[in-house]
């Protein structure tokens, strides 16, 4: 039965490998014959080189975490150590037999797998992404600058998407993993706010927040960068709400974004639950309050009421 069940699926990977490779082989004949072959291979070089890329950024991401994680619950100083009385007693010897299994070879092996697999599939589908890739390397400037950044009109064409898919990626594996990290050591009670933490585990997400807070200043600038292409006023591009209100608040949200990363950096060595757990909800408070309510307001209140007025100065005039 057994190969019996290995031999279909192996038949049915031979299946949906042919079909891929039909679609191809057709594709590049097509190519061929028109004699831009050249297209379609620099193009699958391209994704290759991406997915190349993203499997082993992730790797180097997940690999660490996984170990860290494994040290978190593993018992410090030995099964009779000081250290580990608070969150490993003694008297459950059911945990020595849980770190003996930690430190095998086996579970290593199976860590390193589980992180080869979640590379894969993060880097599936940001292999699709190299026709941007192609386009930030090729990029060629047009001789045009915004008014707002004094930046060529090739980096919103050719290198902001790319850039700004690649932060929004990253932020989204880190976020997801920051988030089931601490649900884990959460549940294990290895992080709580009315007592002392893991030391370990807080070191942990300490390091991860700050990864976190640097994305999250990088996805700001890119924001900043976008207002260049807002249709929040009456003409597409920077409005008034963008420039006075919605630019500097992303400045600011930036500004403590680093800052938040360096108190994550700093809590590497002072290890506090509350502070972990402040420096995200402060962010939050102050992005919902500043970022979201103040340029609704300003849209509102100032701007609407004598819209034309407000708006005349950023729409431009052909002279």
């Amino acid at each position: 039965m057994k190969f019996k069940s290995r031999l279909i699926v192996l038949l049915l990977l031979l299946l949906v490998g042919l079909l891929a490779s039909a679609r191809f082989y057709t594709d590049f004949l097509w190519l061929v014959s028109l004699g831009y072959q050249h297209i379609l291979l620099r193009t699958l070089a391209a994704q290759t080189a991406v997915f190349a890329a993203a499997f082993f950024i992730s790797l180097a991401f997940f690999v660490p975490n996984f170990m860290a994680l494994r040290q978190s619950f593993r018992l410090p100083g030995g099964a009779g150590g000081k250290e580990n009385i608070r969150y490993y007693p003694t008297e459950q010897p059911w945990r020595e037999s849980i770190d003996n299994i930690l430190a095998s070879k086996n579970v290593t092996l199976g860590l390193w797998a589980a992180a080869c697999a979640l590379s894969v599939l993060i880097a599936l589908p940001a292999s699709s992404a190299g026709h941007e890739a192609l386009m930030l390397i090729h990029s060629q400037p047009t001789g045009t600058v915004d008014p707002l950044f004094q930046a060529d009109i090739s980096f919103y064409l050719f290198r902001l998407p790319f850039i700004g898919g690649v932060v929004s990626a990253a932020f989204g594996v880190v976020l997801m993993t920051t988030i089931a990290t601490l649900a884990l050591y959460a549940a294990t009670n290895n992080v709580a706010l009315a007592r002392t933490g893991n030391p370990r585990a807080i070191k942990h997400l300490s390091g991860l927040l700050a990864v976190l807070l640097v994305l999250q200043a990088a996805s700001y600038r890119i924001d900043a960068y976008r207002l260049v292409y807002s249709p929040r006023g009456v003409a597409f591009g920077a409005s008034y709400t963008d420039l006075f209100a919605s630019l500097p608040i992303l400045y600011i949200l930036m500004a403590l974004a680093v800052v938040g990363a360096m108190v994550a950096l700093i809590n590497l060595k002072v290890r506090k639950t509350k502070l972990l757990l402040g420096v995200p909800a402060a962010m939050m408070t102050v992005s919902l309050l500043a970022g979201g309510i103040y340029p609704a307001i300003v849209q509102q209140y100032i701007v609407e009421p004598n819209e034309l007025a407000r708006e005349t100065p950023f729409i431009p005039v052909d002279k």
